[in-house]
């Protein structure tokens, strides 16, 4: 054992020499290590000395930086202060600014609405001066015209014609720029007689009891008139504008009381003895009815219709009673029906297309002597024995009424707003329906009983027959008779003439076509 640790021993010091050398020459290379980390953290040391001190010199130079923009911050934070104060002084200042231009512009919209309702004021004030200058003037120009119309009237009757139509016209011409009522009394029948009007025939010997109007195409004829002495005439016009008659037929046996053409042209004179004379391109053939007494006449459904004195209205065909009441005076033809007017004032309404009756009314209590349609209106006027007209709507109600006339109406005619009337007092009146206050105006005064009447198919003549056998013609158109006197106008008002009618604050006009 202890061989083996001889043996052992040189190479246990052999290894612990080995490992002092290891250890030795380790701890020498970490000395050296060591020596060189050490000189490197120095290097590092320094330079971070001198790092520090760069940064220390930067910091200074910064801080030195940083008190002058400190100072610079200060100064601007002064100033922004100081404009802050400005701008809230100016705030203030734009309010107060802003409050004024509101109170300013609230001034000045009031200011501008009190202009507009001045603005207003003045041109509702202008607008009234204005109207009432029209209205003075209106009313100073009609005043004028119906002035000139009197004067042209006494002019006229003195014989100073020339005159007479001047004033006529200038009377017409004023109340029609002025939208006057042109069929004033004074007008028309200035217009009347300085156009010549009326016209009179005398070519029948006995009363003319009826005139008819042609319309077919084919007739020749203008118009036919019949008699009481049993004459029927035709009446066509030429080319000077005058009516020329023609005796179709004379026999004092008949004694017509009524005559009717039919859309053919085809003329029925009907006589009180109950004969009916048919007058068709010139040749006439004889018709008879039963009985007596026939007083009115017309065609239903292409049918004639005859009346009698006993109050019976019978087909002629047949004789048959198309209708019969004791006291029928006198009738007219409507699209509604036939009207019927009786002695006891009743007015019936025959419908035509169930032949019953209706009955409007009994407006007035007198006789019913004469009726009167207008188609375009649907307005029934109704004439009674004391000369009473009243006018009726197409629901049955009274209208107006008109009195003028102080006698019986024998006949009625309507067209459209006028109205013309005649009388046994012989006497037509027109009535203008269009105005709000009638008046009527007398149009003709004959020297015996007016019969019958008729107006032209346009409107602008009136034909009138009189129990002595006269015709009239009268114009019933302002307008045409106020252009037929400007026609035959030869000279205008003088200076004189004018100042001494008119005045010097109308200013002068003239007239002449020439």
């Amino acid at each position: 054992m202890s061989d083996v640790r001889k043996k052992m021993l040189p190479g246990i010091l052999l290894c612990l020499t080995g490992v002092l050398i290891t250890v030795t020459l380790v701890q020498k290379k970490d000395h050296y290590q060591s020596v060189a980390g050490l000189e490197v953290q120095l290097e590092e040391a320094r330079k971070r000395e001198e790092k520090a001190v760069m940064v220390r010199s930067v910091s200074k130079q910064m801080e030195e930086i940083a008190y002058q923009q400190k100072e610079i911050s200060d100064r601007q934070r002064k100033e922004a202060e100081l404009q802050a104060a400005e701008n809230y002084r100016m705030k203030l200042r734009v309010e107060e600014e802003w409050k004024r231009a509101v109170k300013a512009q609230e001034e000045a919209v009031k200011a501008y609405q009190l202009a507009d309702r001045q603005k207003a004021l003045a041109e509702e004030r202008q607008l009234q001066a204005e109207y009432a200058k029209r209205v003075a003037d209106t009313l100073t120009y009609l005043t004028l015209g119906r002035s000139l119309g009197s004067l042209s009237i006494t002019q006229y009757k003195a014989g100073n014609y020339e005159v007479a139509s001047l004033l006529a016209y200038a009377s017409w011409d004023f109340v029609e720029r002025f939208r006057g009522d042109t069929f004033l009394s004074s007008v028309i029948n200035a217009l009347s007689l300085s156009s010549g009007q009326p016209s009179v025939w005398q070519k029948h010997k006995g009363g003319i009891t009826s005139i008819v109007m042609s319309s077919a195409i084919k007739s020749e004829a203008t118009f036919y008139t019949v008699s009481k002495y049993g004459e029927i005439l035709v009446w066509k016009k030429d080319r000077r504008g005058t009516y020329n008659a023609k005796v179709l037929f004379a026999d004092s046996q008949y004694d017509f009381r009524a005559a009717y053409t039919d859309a053919d042209g085809v003329l029925y004179a009907l006589s009180y003895n109950g004969k009916i004379l048919k007058v068709s391109n010139g040749q006439y053939s004889i018709l008879t009815a039963e009985g007596r007494g026939y007083v009115r006449m017309l065609i239903q459904d292409g049918k004639l219709l005859l009346l009698s004195a006993t109050g019976e209205i019978t087909y002629l065909n047949n004789n048959q009673v198309y209708y019969a009441l004791p006291d029928i005076t006198c009738m007219v033809q409507t699209g509604r029906g036939l009207f019927v007017g009786c002695k006891n004032g009743d007015v019936h309404l025959l419908a035509s297309t169930r032949n019953r009756e209706e009955i409007p009314g009994n407006f007035y209590h007198a006789a019913v002597t004469a009726l009167g349609y207008c188609p375009e209106n649907r307005q029934l006027a109704i004439g009674y024995d004391d000369g009473t007209l009243l006018l009726t709507g197409s629901d049955g109600k009274i209208i107006q009424r008109l009195v003028a006339h102080r006698s019986a109406i024998s006949a009625i005619s309507i067209r459209k707003n006028k109205l013309y009337s005649c009388s046994y007092d012989r006497t037509i009146r027109l009535w203008n329906l269009a105005t709000e206050r009638q008046e009527a105006v007398t149009i003709l005064e004959s020297s015996s009983w007016l019969q019958a009447m008729e107006l032209s198919l346009d409107g602008t003549h009136l034909f009138a027959g009189d129990g002595n056998g006269n015709l009239y013609q009268l114009s019933v158109s302002p307008e045409y008779m106020a252009s037929f006197i400007r026609g035959r106008l030869s000279r205008n008002f003088t200076p004189e003439e004018w100042a001494y009618y008119m005045g010097n604050r109308i200013p002068f006009e003239t007239y002449t076509l020439k």
